[in-house]
């Protein structure tokens, strides 16, 4: 896996035996080795300093003073929370924030239709599949082209959005406006 969700991790456990594992550097770098790692934690947890919220916080800190090369490591709070509560909405927060790029940067829009199509290409790298450009990404670059007056480019926009999603209504709607 790329990717682990530990969502109120009991790192407590058999007297902290993940943190002892880390200590002794049983976890390491192989090709095995997950690239991220997202921590959920209910806010109420960390604020009453339960076993669970000091384990993860020796945790994290462990892996902040000795980082494991190749490991992104995430802390998403869950806000008002405890520990029986959190993992209903840990669920939805830890995946919102494994495809937190699936919605690229305002910039990538602003480069293009190629910079769009190239950065989706290395999310497909990335996750090792293909990630298609959904339609909102064409639209955002096509109306904003087609509103600014160059209607010759938007419409290269709408083209490529009509032929990677012919079933798109507004799409050809698009296409339909730049070609008039």
């Amino acid at each position: 896996f790329d990717v682990g969700l530990a969502i109120s991790p009991s790192l407590w456990w058999d007297d902290e035996y993940t943190l002892r594992r880390l200590r002794d550097g049983a976890y390491g770098e192989g090709p095995d080795a997950p690239k991220r790692l997202i921590v959920t934690l209910g806010s109420a947890e960390k604020d009453r300093e339960t076993r669970v919220a000091r384990a993860v916080a020796a945790f994290a800190a462990r892996l902040d003073e000795h980082p494991l090369a190749n490991l992104e490591l995430e802390s998403v709070p869950i806000e008002g929370m405890g520990h029986n509560l959190a993992p209903k909405l840990a669920y939805f927060y830890g995946l919102a924030t494994v495809f937190s790029d699936l919605v690229p940067p305002a910039r990538v829009y602003d480069q293009g239709l190629a910079a769009v199509d190239a950065y989706y290409a290395a999310l497909g790298e990335r996750y090792r599949c293909t990630v298609p450009v959904p339609e909102d990404a064409y639209g955002r670059i096509g109306w904003k082209r087609f509103e600014a007056g160059d209607v010759e480019n938007a419409g290269v926009v709408f083209r490529t959005w009509v032929e990677r999603h012919p079933q798109s209504p507004v799409g050809h709607g698009g296409l339909r406006m730049a070609l008039d």
